[in-house]
């Protein structure tokens, strides 16, 4: 206890001399995006600039401004003299009687770079790196699943990953099947020349020993230092707003990614226009709220509008709350046909019998009055198909 009041009161101390007033006033340049001016101009490359709301990070930055428009969220991009930015519940600044600074310590910048979890350091350590390669095998779930499903060939297939993390491990371990891959992240992951040469050698001896792999993928990008279009193609940009051509994927798979959407009825309606006629989906989703897998459900108490803030402020690690059935009812409303619901995941009863109780006496939650047969499950592969 006291340790973290402590931290809190050091914390307190570095914001109040690091962090200076953003500017108005706050001009709306359209969508979710506005603007603020600073006294002087900073140069944009290498940015250490930081924005905050009420003292809490927003994020991540850097964005592309037709994004911090289009999603909103809390995403902003600083351009020299220019913040354009958004709030983590899409409101307006002006009026939601809330405070916006920046800092452009650089201090404060490493403890925090406001960049996306894709962009962070990773570890390279012996025991770091073998558990990353034993993660990535982990990826051969996809095959497997496209055999019960009858394609056992893998070879020419186009495949997309949505949010394939910072190596792209399990889209190459399909290439590595003789697949055409893309992958799809708004911050898709730069190369590092302190990890990725260290990881991929070491994934590559691993996926060297499965019977069916070509590892020359791998290979060419160990050769080039980077990450070649002609192994991946990469997107920059949210699955809400996928700007490929349509009919373009046999196979589209996640891992943990359509609980994190910010517009779920856009990134579904977006993932049937670019995947080809009689091609599949394959997605294992979980709802539960990231903040705390002990306590899963605890999002749902919120009001819209609490939930709204927390999900931008929190850069929708926390999970989007949607449950199963509604996420199921909103991909057949793209067209999808839903093949099949395989629960992964359930909610303890001891949890559950605690929880319900809670959640009917709030007030402002529209799930107050969810059936509690549909708060059971907490994580699903969801196989769909497009017609």
């Amino acid at each position: 206890m006291l340790k973290q009041f402590l931290r809190r009161q050091a914390q307190s101390f570095a914001y109040r001399l690091l962090l200076r007033n953003l500017p108005k006033p706050y001009e709306h340049v359209g969508g979710y995006c506005w603007r603020s001016r600073l006294p002087r101009s900073l140069p944009k490359a290498d940015s250490t600039l930081l924005l905050f709301e009420d003292r809490r990070y927003l994020g991540p930055a850097n964005s592309r401004r037709k994004h911090v428009e289009s999603i909103g969220r809390g995403w902003y991009r600083h351009d020299d003299e220019v913040i354009y930015f958004s709030t983590p519940d899409n409101t307006d600044p002006n009026t939601n009687r809330r405070e916006y600074s920046y800092s452009v310590s650089s201090w404060l910048h490493t403890r925090n770079s406001g960049v996306a979890n894709n962009l962070l350091h990773r570890e390279v350590t012996d025991s770091a790196i073998a558990s990353d390669v034993e993660y990535a095998l982990a990826g051969s779930k996809y095959r497997n699943v496209c055999h019960e499903f009858g394609i056992h060939d893998l070879v020419d297939k186009s495949i997309l990953e949505l949010g394939p993390g910072p190596s792209c491990a399990w889209a190459l371990l399909m290439a590595c099947y003789g697949a055409s891959v893309s992958v799809v992240d708004p911050y898709p992951a730069t190369w590092d020349a302190s990890y990725h040469p260290v990881f991929l050698s070491a994934f590559r001896n691993a996926v060297a020993d499965l019977p069916g792999t070509d590892v020359s993928p791998i290979s060419d990008l160990l050769e080039e230092q980077d990450f070649s279009e002609h192994v991946i193609c990469r997107h920059e940009e949210p699955v809400e707003l996928l700007e490929m051509d349509g009919e373009s994927f046999d196979i589209v798979f996640s891992n943990a990614v359509g609980e994190h959407f910010f517009d779920c009825t856009a990134a579904f309606k977006q993932l049937h226009r670019v995947t080809k006629t009689g091609g599949w989906g394959f997605h294992w989703i979980d709802f539960r709220d990231h903040r705390d897998f002990q306590t899963p459900l605890e999002y749902l108490s919120m009001s819209d509008a609490e939930f709204a803030r927390e999900f931008g402020l929190r850069r929708g690690e926390i999970g989007n709350r949607w449950r199963a059935n509604e996420m199921s009812a909103v991909i057949e409303q793209a067209g999808f046909e839903v093949v099949r619901r395989e629960p992964t995941i359930q909610a303890e009863s001891t949890y559950l019998e605690a929880f319900i109780p809670r959640l009917r006496a709030s007030g402002s939650s529209r799930y107050r009055d969810i059936p509690a047969a549909e708060l059971q499950r907490l994580g699903e592969l969801v196989v769909l198909r497009k017609h």
